[in-house]
């Protein structure tokens, strides 16, 4: 529960311009391109290009980060597929909601 409470509050600090789910369905998308053809440092950046060219964030150092968090979160829950995603998503969701209500 602490390292999705840790990712969930890391997720909470993007700087994304559009909501977090699309840069994440998105990220999933790209990534399953490439995640078996190339190592990891270069679906980062091949990652945080493409989602800089969507203009999801203001600088390319922020979509970077966000390519890094996301690979490193897919790793951490076995994010697959857009279920997978999907059910991800809706535990932050709730997690967002619980936090606003407790302020925690």
């Amino acid at each position: 529960m602490e390292t999705e409470r840790f990712i969930f509050r890391k997720l909470m600090a993007v700087p994304a311009l559009v909501d977090i789910e699309i840069v994440l369905q998105d990220l999933l998308l790209l990534d399953n391109e490439v995640q078996d053809k190339y190592p990891r440092e270069q679906r980062v950046h091949f990652l945080a290009a493409a989602v800089q060219r969507r203009g999801f964030f203001r600088t390319a150092q922020q979509s970077l980060d966000m390519a890094d968090l996301f690979i490193r979160f897919r790793e951490m829950y076995a994010i697959d597929d857009f279920e997978s995603l999907d059910r991800l998503v809706q535990e932050f969701q709730a997690y967002k909601v619980e936090r606003d209500r407790t302020g925690t």
